[in-house]
């Protein structure tokens, strides 16, 4: 939601993924926009950004829209899993862009990725290791990332938002819960997430990490 436009992301069986405009105010669809296929969704300061394809429809990209007519700014290369807007820069998480080099492999070699939100050039990049994707937080000058590896070693990493120099990650994290993608809140500097009680398996607590 951003001023005063919704933004849904719908799958249609025969034309793939379309983002609709719609006005708050009265429900009127302003306009759609066929991403083909859709990953991510984030609106900010009047413009709209998602996963989709190019014109060929055969490479993966992060556009940028205009919110008020749906026409496309600029176009980067990128399978956003999760992102944020913030300061006029847009957080990507994004997955591998695999290459004929891959022959399948690499998955888990994934991006975090800074862009400027009004020309999409690259800002900084840092390479992440994950194979169960999670959440991107942006706080407090913070780029607060959950990661897994091998879907057991779990963890927060902390980046500086305009150097993408990574300042901590949490060890010995408690386990995620198993089934569910874990969410978290970042309120005035403290990560709360809720995990699997160690002690007993069969109930679960609420973690609070100081971030600064």
């Amino acid at each position: 939601l951003d001023r005063g436009i919704l933004f849904v992301n719908a799958t249609d069986l025969n034309q793939g993924d379309i983002i609709f405009a719609v006005r708050v105010q009265d429900g009127a669809i302003l306009w759609h926009y066929q991403a083909n296929f859709s990953s991510g969704l984030a609106a900010s300061n009047g413009n709209v950004y998602v996963g989709s394809t190019d014109s060929n429809g055969n490479n993966a990209m992060l556009v940028a829209l205009h919110e008020t007519d749906g026409k496309q700014m600029w176009g980067y290369p990128a399978i956003p899993l999760s992102m944020a807007v913030a300061h006029n820069i847009v957080y990507v998480h994004s997955a591998h862009i695999p290459t004929p080099a891959d022959n399948g492999g690499n998955k888990e070699d994934m991006s975090l990725l800074a862009l400027n939100a009004e020309k999409g050039t690259l800002l900084w990049s840092k390479q992440t290791i994950d194979d169960a994707p999670q959440s991107l937080v942006v706080d407090n000058n913070l780029v607060i990332l959950a990661t897994a590896y091998k879907f057991n070693t779990y963890h927060f990493c902390a980046y500086r938002s305009d150097t993408g120099v990574q300042l901590w990650c949490t060890q010995n994290t408690p386990t995620l819960i198993v089934g569910n993608s874990t969410s978290f809140s970042v309120i005035n500097s403290i990560l709360y997430v809720t995990h699997v009680n160690n002690a007993n398996p069969t109930s679960t607590q609420l973690v609070a990490f100081n971030t600064e």
